[in-house]
């Protein structure tokens, strides 16, 4: 997992952004007096995982690092780099900070300037092949909306289900869910949680 800005990287500015996001974690949990063995026992990830994604030398799943925001009481645009969008209505496309996951070929665009708001509003770009690793659940509600692509939407107590671009779907964020990419190329989804969540 790396952390990076929207418009296209230099690649100093990668590994600049990915440095943060262990700093990041590791002052949270020492913020809260915790451990790497009490936080490995709290969220079911391995010491020895916390340890190498605290130094910057391990990828991690975009769920994981979700369980680990939530732990900490923080939402993931908590973690993300650079200085949230001066204006607190517009953020401009060169503004957007962006969650990337090498190792799920997705990235996710924070819409808005932090999460301190009643919806929490993201695009999220697929590679070919790229999706979810891990299935989630979180409170409050979630519609979808694909901008591009063909996506293949699972859902707890439900068959899979194919959305193609302009296809939208609407559920309870309590319901375990995960999105892929199953078209030929990119794939673009508009998605709007409320509450905010860690995703």
């Amino acid at each position: 997992m790396s952390l990076r800005p929207a418009s296209p990287p230099d690649p100093a500015d990668d590994n600049d952004a990915a440095a943060g996001l262990g700093k990041t974690l590791k002052a949270a949990r020492l913020a809260r007096g915790e451990s790497l063995a009490q936080v490995a026992a709290a969220t079911g990830i391995s010491k020895s995982s916390l340890s190498l994604i605290e130094n910057d030398r391990s990828d991690v799943t975009i769920r994981r690092l979700a369980t680990l925001a939530e732990h900490y009481g923080k939402h993931l645009g908590d973690l993300l780099p650079g200085k949230p969008a001066s204006d607190a209505v517009v953020t401009r496309r060169r503004e957007r900070r962006q969650l990337h996951s090498r190792v799920e070929g997705l990235d996710l665009h924070l819409l808005v300037p932090d999460t301190n708001r009643k919806m929490m509003p993201l695009v999220a770009v697929f590679e070919p092949g790229g999706g979810a690793a891990e299935f989630w659940r979180h409170e409050g509600e979630e519609l979808l909306l694909v901008l591009e692509g063909r996506i293949l939407l699972e859902l707890e107590d439900s068959a899979p289900i194919v959305l193609d671009r302009g296809d939208c779907a609407y559920y309870e964020g309590t319901r375990s869910h995960r999105w892929s990419n199953i078209g030929d190329g990119i794939a673009r989804v508009l998605s709007v949680g409320t509450p905010p969540t860690s995703v």
